[in-house]
């Protein structure tokens, strides 16, 4: 009767080991998963800044070349002008939604 108490309890220890090593195992991957995708995030927003920073940088250069206006008052290249200024007006909202970036 002793010894089926010892071996029970020392086969559920076993079990318990066996369990608590495979969920540090499962914990360790997710760890390493998550880090992967802190990484992977700040890469994406460095990338969206800079993207920001170019085309803002390419809208000014077109408002400098065009400063009487012809070119954005044309209809084909006025609608390209909207349009970039559109899409860097949602560059703004997305990358700093709590501020007021509208291109003048």
């Amino acid at each position: 009767m002793e010894w089926t108490g010892l071996i029970i309890a020392v086969v559920l220890l076993g079990v318990s080991i066996y369990i608590n090593v495979n969920l540090l195992n499962k914990l360790e991957n997710t760890d390493e998963a998550l880090l992967d995708n802190e990484k992977y995030v700040e890469q994406l927003e460095s990338w969206v800044k800079t993207f920001q920073t170019d085309i803002s940088t390419a809208y000014n250069n077109m408002k400098q070349i065009d400063s009487r206006g012809s070119f954005e008052a044309d209809d084909e290249v006025g609608t390209t002008f909207k349009t970039l200024k559109a899409i860097i007006e949602e560059v703004n909202d997305i990358t700093n939604p709590n501020t007021d970036n509208e291109i003048k």
